[in-house]
C-alpha cells in the first residue's frame, strides 16, 4: 500500500523546475495569480498573506500535496494543489486546484500539472476507508474552454455552475426595512461564533456544502485579508446568540440567510449608511456570486 505522505515524482517536462510549494513561495505564486486574475476575471490573487495562508490549512499538507513548475529565475508559471477534509461527514473528496500563467498555457503545463492532481488525488483518496463514495472535484471558469475539454478528456464531467451577476452601484439602491423582531448591526467580534454557526445553518442545504470548523472559520473568513468587519452587517433577534440571520461580507457581498428566516426580505435590506461611497465613478460594478 502506497503511503498518502509518499511523494509522487514530478511530470518528466523538461525545462522547468519542478518542486513543492514552500512559504517562501508565497510572492512569486500570488504574482503569477495576478495575471491569472487578469486574464480569467477572476480574483483568485488575494493578497500576499493570503497565499501564505494556504500552508497553515490542515486539510493539506503542502511538501506532498502540492507542486509548482518555476523557471531558473523563480518564476511561478503553473502550480498544483490537492485538498482534503480531515473530517468529512459524508463522502471523501479530493478538491484539485490548478493554476497555470496565461503565457505559458497550452505547451503542455496544463495536461502535465492536471496528470500529477489526478493521480496526488487518487493517491490520497486511496488511504480512506472504503464505507464511504470517494471523489475528485476540480472547478474551471467557463470561459476557458480549451481548460473544460482538457478536464473532461481527463475523465472530469461537469455537475455543478456557479452564475455572477453585477449590479451598478451609482444607480440607486430601493430602500427596504427589516422584518419585525430584528435589528441591524455590523459584526463585532463577540458575536463571530454566532455568525460562523449562522453560516454553517444558511448553507447546510447547499450543493456540495461541508460545515466549517472554527479553524477554518478564523483562517479562511474572518482571519482573511479581504474581510472588512465594517462593511459586514448582521441580522439579528432581540438575543445576538440566538441566531444570526444575514451576513454581508466585504465588497463582494456574500449574504447567507438561515433556513428559519427565508422569504422575510431580509437579504435585500439596505443599511443606512452606505456600504461603499463610489464618488464619482461612473462603471463602478459589484459582482455577486450566485451559488
Amino acid at each position: 500500500m502506497v503511503s498518502a505522505r509518499s511523494k509522487l515524482p514530478p511530470p518528466a517536462m523538461e525545462g522547468f523546475i519542478w518542486r513543492p510549494a514552500k512559504r517562501i513561495d508565497s510572492a512569486a505564486i500570488h504574482r503569477m495569480l495576478k495575471q491569472v486574475d487578469v486574464v480569467d476575471d477572476s480574483d483568485a490573487a488575494g493578497l500576499v498573506e493570503d497565499i501564505e495562508r494556504n500552508f497553515e490549512d490542515p486539510w493539506s499538507d503542502e511538501p506532498h500535496d502540492s507542486l509548482l513548475a518555476m523557471l531558473p529565475d523563480g518564476k511561478v508559471v503553473a502550480l498544483g494543489w490537492v485538498y482534503m477534509n480531515p473530517e468529512p461527514e459524508k463522502i471523501h473528496k479530493a478538491y484539485l486546484w490548478l493554476e497555470v500563467h496565461p503565457d505559458y498555457r497550452d505547451q503542455g503545463l496544463d495536461e502535465a500539472m492536471l496528470s500529477w492532481l489526478v493521480a496526488r488525488g487518487e493517491q490520497r483518496l486511496s488511504q480512506k476507508p472504503t464505507d464511504r463514495h470517494c471523489e475528485l472535484r476540480i472547478a474551471c471558469p467557463e470561459l476557458l474552454q480549451k481548460r473544460a475539454a482538457l478536464f473532461e478528456r481527463e475523465g472530469f464531467q461537469p455537475i455543478r455552475y456557479f452564475l455572477r451577476m453585477r449590479r451598478d452601484l451609482t444607480k440607486p439602491i430601493p430602500d427596504k426595512s427589516l422584518p419585525d423582531g430584528l435589528a441591524l448591526r455590523t459584526y463585532r467580534a463577540e458575536l463571530d461564533r454566532s455568525v460562523m454557526d449562522a453560516f454553517n445553518d444558511s448553507f447546510q442545504d447547499h450543493w456540495n456544502f461541508t460545515p466549517v470548523t472554527e479553524a477554518d472559520w478564523h483562517l479562511f473568513f474572518t482571519g482573511r485579508s479581504v474581510f472588512r468587519p465594517d462593511l459586514s452587517y448582521l441580522a439579528v433577534t432581540p438575543d445576538p446568540e440566538s441566531g444570526v440571520s444575514t451576513v454581508l461580507e466585504r465588497e463582494l457581498f456574500g449574504i447567507d440567510v438561515i433556513a428559519g428566516h427565508r422569504r422575510r426580505q431580509i437579504a435585500v435590506t439596505r443599511p443606512q449608511e452606505p456600504l461603499l461611497d463610489v464618488g464619482d465613478v461612473e462603471d463602478f460594478i459589484d459582482d455577486l456570486v450566485v451559488f
